[in-house]
């Protein structure tokens, strides 16, 4: 038991931990959850979310407050900003085995569901990037587990101080992503409770988790209503309900079987063990509560999910928990039977995706039937890295297939999966992704920017522009303004630029220092396509000097 879970913590050291700082944020997404919090540090306002200088209404504030404490505490930096949601990911598979123990699972059972959800995919591409999903999962799983804990109690004292944290977590839960948390524990308890015949029992206690969630989540709730009156009908109508509705956003527009497609894909290399697993599973005449729970805790939220017009790979995060635990019982119930055909079958469709990316990288006539040229020639330190990975990975899964111990297979198939994913962020081909991480473009070109400088960036790339150059005062490009939208309105127009404006701004010779223009180079060129043929009173200014790398541009004027 020590031993699997001194494994774990190095698995999460080294898979999570160790390589935070090692590629550049990607725009958008990690981008903004930078940004929004060093405006809280810089502005001293920890009340008012905001972005760019303008109101940010979209979630509660406590995942901007980590991630600015991780920034107090380590710097500016991408590994500041992505701790709170490596952490948040350890402390979810923590709980994870605090369920599987407090169900008296046995001691495998609570080492190897940690590690099965550390080294799920999906999991993985969330929990080192610094988005909110991660810290939702942690404080929704919490809530979750001390349900559990309360429906497995016998002391009432006991029970009640579970139904007290399960309130507390949902409330932290609430103050990360919104009413959501409500909704998902609510899909998850009463199904369970009506399963167990238990109902009635939990609506007499409600009040106590009810009074928990109220207590953490009123004194901020309150605050931001005093200092922002708009600011719940916008987070209810806006994020909650036109997002459930598709209305909001087209992009997140997806069937109904989008979502379960991805909790497929997501659970790789776990996936590949479904009939171990199923056949496991089968072994047991019924279902005991840990297995029910965890039915429940993967069946509801996916329904509710797709149900949903508005749908993100990133959503289905809290299923992950409850799936490791029912993917470690059926494993390991299959192995007590003394099977393995199954299990070895399954390492065989593990191993197709490591050889795969070694013939991708190998040979390249293969790479071109795929139309995916991967690694360019200048990419020889990724290159190497990604064939390194694929190679370590591989081995380790031929000896989980020599290997007769089953215990033994699993921590091989882990073992593999974890140098996999920690080799993973440096086999990033970055010079080819340029347009989506843009921090280092901008970097080399910061010696362009000082106070007096006049920024204009497109949407797209303002979160990574404001990050980067420390600036609240970003002009945007005159294009549909998406989430930044709601906050402009306050502000007025001169945050955004028309070509009119755009044309006197940059050929203005009176002005008050440079002005640089950010853009991706698609923009770029469909801007001067368009400014050639239209009639303006001015000349077309002309950029002093230009940079464009990997999908970007920059102009100085």
């Amino acid at each position: 038991m020590k031993s699997g879970v001194g494994a774990i913590a190095l698995l999460f050291l080294v898979v999570y931990i160790l390589p935070l700082g090692w590629r550049p944020l990607l725009a958008p997404d990690e981008a903004r959850y930078c940004e929004i919090p060093r405006e809280m540090i810089k502005s001293g306002d920890w009340i008012v979310p905001r972005l760019n200088g303008l109101r940010y209404f979209e979630k509660p504030v406590l995942g901007y407050w980590a991630i600015a404490v991780s920034m107090l505490a380590f710097g500016e930096s991408a590994f500041a900003a992505r701790l709170p949601s490596a952490l948040a990911t350890g402390l979810t598979a923590l709980l994870i085995g605090l369920i599987v123990r407090r169900s008296r699972a046995g001691p495998s059972t609570s080492v190897l569901a940690p590690a099965v959800f550390l080294t799920s995919a999906l999991v993985f591409a969330i929990g080192g990037c610094n988005i909110l999903d991660s810290m939702f999962v942690a404080m929704l799983t919490g809530s979750l587990a001390a349900l559990f804990a309360y429906t497995t109690e016998r002391s009432n004292s006991r029970r009640r101080l579970f139904l007290a944290a399960a309130g507390v977590c949902c409330g932290l839960a609430f103050l990360v992503k919104g009413f959501v948390a409500f909704v998902l524990a609510g899909c998850v308890i009463v199904p369970f409770a009506l399963w167990e015949r238990r109902c009635l029992e939990l609506l007499k206690q409600a009040w106590i988790p009810i009074l928990a969630a109220s207590v953490v989540c009123m004194p901020w709730s309150i605050a931001i209503a005093l200092r922002e009156p708009d600011f719940w009908r916008h987070v209810i109508l806006v994020q909650h309900l036109d997002r459930f509705a598709g209305s909001m956003d087209e992009q997140r527009s997806n069937p109904f079987w989008y979502l379960p497609l991805i909790l497929l894909l997501g659970t790789y290399p776990w996936n590949m063990f479904l009939l171990s697993v199923s056949e496991g599973l089968r072994l047991r005449r019924a279902p005991r509560p840990l297995e029910r729970f965890a039915i429940c805790w993967i069946v509801f939220p996916l329904l509710f999910f797709s149900v949903s017009r508005g749908k993100l790979g990133t959503y289905l995060l809290p299923c992950f928990p409850p799936i490791a635990i029912l993917t470690t019982i059926g494993l390991l119930d299959y192995f007590k039977d003394g099977r393995s055909r199954a299990f070895n079958a399954g390492i065989l469709c593990v191993a197709t995706v490591p050889v795969v990316c070694i013939l991708l990288i190998l040979i390249r006539p293969f790479a071109r039937l795929f139309s995916a040229d991967v690694y360019g020639d200048a990419e020889s330190f990724p290159r190497a890295m990604g064939l390194a990975a694929s190679i370590a990975f591989l081995a380790m899964l031929v000896l989980a297939f020599r290997s007769r111990p089953p215990l033994r297979k699993a921590a091989l198939v882990c073992g593999g999966t974890a140098v996999a994913l920690a080799l993973a962020p440096l086999a990033f081909p970055l010079e080819q992704y340029q347009e989506a991480m843009p921090e280092r473009f901008l970097r080399k070109h910061a010696d362009l920017i000082d106070g007096s400088t006049t920024i204009v960036s497109d949407r797209a790339l303002v979160h990574a522009v404001c990050w980067v150059f420390r600036r609240e005062d970003v002009l945007m490009l005159d294009r549909r303004a998406g989430e930044l939208e709601y906050g402009l309105g306050f502000a007025g127009p001169d945050r955004i630029v028309g070509i009119e404006r755009f044309v006197d701004l940059a050929g203005s010779e009176n002005r008050r220092g440079r002005v640089i223009v950010i853009l991706p180079a698609a923009i770029h060129n469909t801007m001067l396509g368009f400014l050639k043929l239209v009639k303006l009173s001015r000349p077309i200014p002309v950029p002093k000097h230009e940079y464009t790398e990997g999908g970007l541009w920059i102009g100085e004027f």
